[in-house]
Formats: structure tokens, C-alpha cells, sequence
């Protein structure tokens, strides 16, 4: 399928046009960048009345991106919505609206059972999103508590990975996604913390996401917390999904092959964003684990 996708910036307005996905999103994040902390313009339209479509997965950086700026840049936004009714509707049913423009949407209801964009800020909160997960997921789905344990799992962990690790100054943000046909559920959490190679001490980015997902890299000794990011990775390479850790400039992709890419991005993300597939047709994930198939290999992108 062919995607266009366009950002156009200039005295504090940004047009967007086409497909937005998380390939994408350096150009959207590029744009508020030079409009909010280069040029310090103060109030900013985020016109979207020419995006054509949006991914789940692209939500949660976005909007942790955007709450970021207001709350260092003291930036405030006003929100020209998209032509397309479909489009504008569930826009505001996921969320995204509220963070873009509070006053004019309201928050979405964490009670529903349908995928929205959710914030968290503590630990307590952290079980709420966990929750909202697996209880929408055993309304949609004819699974039991067992086939959903990686899931749980791997949600509870990267969540708590946030709030115990990122340092991040409005929390962090998830949505998850059933994809259609299948009992794969795709969970994405973005925060805009400190980064990863910052919280393991590592000067290169692109080594710090890859040691990052190793066993007993980050994890407490003490707490015998933070080996989360390792855990996921391995449910959702066990399950044949897809997995993406972007922190900063550096990048580790695993795609459904199995094939995984550890590259430095030149458009830099500024905090942390994971994105982790589990098909919860397999019960067993959790006893199994995924081991790596094949090795690590550099991919250093100009």
C-alpha cells in the first residue's frame, strides 16, 4: 500500500497531510521542534484537516510529545480537526483530541472497553491501564486468563518500566490494538523521559536500546524489578511479533521474522517508545520465552 505523508511548518502552524504512522512521526516531532523550541513561538495550530489516516501506534508519542512541550515550553495548541467525519470521530474516541485541545474534548473514559490513548503518572495507575488491557481484551476475544498472561505480563512490565526508569515529567502514555482477524494485540508506551542510554550509562545510543533488551541489563538487584524490556522482546519474538524499543537516536526493531535491525536514526525521539505484539492464541508463551534466532547486526542510518 502507498502512503504519503507531509508536514508543513511555518509562525507557529502546522499543516499535516496524508498517513500518519509511526514511520512518520520524526517529521511531525522535527516540526513542533523548530516551532516550539527554535523559534519559541508560544501558541501553536496543529491543523490535521488533511490527515488521511492515523495508526494506533503513533498516538502515544505524539500526544506524550505534545504534553511534554506544554508543560517545559508552556505551549498551548489549538486543534483544526480533520475533514474526514470518520477520521475526526475516532480521533476523539481514542483520544488523541483531548491531549491536543483539553478544553474542547473531554478525557477518554479509561471504563470502556474500547482502545484509547491512557496516561499514567504512578504505579496505582499503572495496574489501571493493565487492567483496562486484559479486561477489554477477555470481552473481545473468546480467550481464557491463561492465553493472556504474556499479555499481561508484558504490559504490566513496560508500564512499570516508566515509572520506575524514565524520569519522565508527564508519565508515560499507552493504547493497545487487537489486529483485526487475529488474537494479536499490539501494545505501544511512549514516555518523554530521560532515555535509555542515559538511565544504563551508556554514551551510544544504538548500543544503549540494544543492551537494553539483554538479560539482567537493567534489572534491580534489589528490587529484582527491570528486566521488563528483555521479558517483552522475548514473549514477542516467541509469538512472532513484531518488537520496537526507539529511544533517542538509537533504534532495535524486531520484525516478524524474526530479523532484527539496531540503527541510529538521524531525527532524534525525545524520551522512550515501545511497541510489542503478543498473539494470545498461544498459551504457553510465558513457560517457552523467545530466544534470538539469529544475531544482532548494526544498521547505522544517515
Amino acid at each position: 500500500m502507498n502512503e504519503f505523508f507531509k508536514v508543513n511548518n511555518q509562525a507557529g502552524e502546522i499543516q499535516v497531510f496524508g498517513d500518519l504512522r509511526l514511520s512518520s512521526l520524526d517529521k511531525l516531532t522535527a516540526a513542533l521542534h523548530r516551532e516550539v523550541v527554535i523559534a519559541r513561538y508560544p501558541d501553536i495550530v496543529l491543523d490535521l484537516e488533511n490527515l488521511a489516516s492515523i495508526t494506533h501506534s503513533v498516538i502515544p508519542p505524539l500526544v506524550s510529545y505534545l504534553r511534554y512541550l506544554t508543560q517545559q515550553h508552556k505551549v498551548d495548541y489549538s486543534f483544526v480537526q480533520p475533514r474526514n467525519g470518520p477520521l475526526r470521530e475516532r480521533l476523539k474516541n481514542l483520544g488523541m483530541s483531548h491531549y491536543i485541545d483539553y478544553r474542547r474534548f473531554d478525557k477518554p473514559n479509561l471504563k470502556s472497553s474500547s482502545p484509547c490513548v491512557m496516561q499514567f503518572l504512578t504505579n496505582g495507575e499503572c495496574d489501571t491501564v493493565t487492567d483496562k488491557v486484559i479486561n477489554s481484551v477477555l470481552r473481545s476475544a473468546q480467550l481464557s486468563r491463561q492465553h493472556i498472561a504474556a499479555l499481561e505480563w508484558a504490559v504490566s512490565e513496560i508500564t512499570d518500566n516508566v515509572i520506575n526508569h524514565s524520569q519522565s515529567p508527564v508519565g508515560g502514555f499507552a493504547i493497545f490494538n487487537k489486529i483485526k482477524n487475529t488474537n494479536i494485540i499490539e501494545i505501544t508506551v511512549a514516555d518523554c523521559g530521560v532515555g535509555v542510554a542515559r538511565t544504563l550509562g551508556i554514551r551510544d545510543e544504538a548500543e544503549a536500546v540494544a543492551q537494553a533488551v539483554q538479560e539482567g541489563v537493567t534489572r534491580n538487584k534489589q528490587t529484582n524489578q527491570g528486566n521488563g524490556l528483555y521479558g517483552s522482546y522475548k514473549l514477542a519474538s516467541a509469538s512472532n511479533g513484531i518488537f520496537m524499543l526507539k529511544s533517542r537516536h538509537g533504534a532495535f526493531f524486531v520484525s516478524k521474522g524474526g530479523d532484527t535491525r539496531i540503527r541510529l536514526e538521524t531525527v532524534p525521539f525525545h524520551g522512550t517508545i515501545v511497541v510489542c505484539q503478543i498473539d494470545c492464541d498461544q498459551p504457553d508463551l510465558i513457560e517457552r520465552g523467545g530466544h534470538l534466532q539469529k544475531p544482532l547486526a548494526f544498521e547505522r542510518v544517515i
